[in-house]
């Protein structure tokens, strides 16, 4: 079963590696164990011991739509 957590973010940014530090400070501050495992345009976290894989997504609201970030659990064989 793949799980997903879904962060609405504070602030925008232009491209996701930008986004993950708030990311990690919002996980963090709700008592997950987390850190970073790479950056770039296909980041994966690390929270609790499982691995994430990071997209952005933007729902269609009014004049300027939220950014959502989107971790998803990374499948293991």
């Amino acid at each position: 079963m793949e799980k997903n957590i879904k962060i609405e973010l504070d602030n925008r940014y232009k491209n996701i590696s930008d986004a993950m530090p708030e990311v990690i400070d919002y996980l963090t501050q709700q008592g997950y164990e987390c850190n970073i495992k790479s950056l770039g345009s296909n980041p994966i976290v690390e929270i609790n011991k499982v691995e994430y894989g990071a997209r952005i997504s933007q729902r269609i609201l009014g004049p300027l739509p939220p950014q959502i970030i989107i971790l998803e659990e990374k499948k293991t064989y």
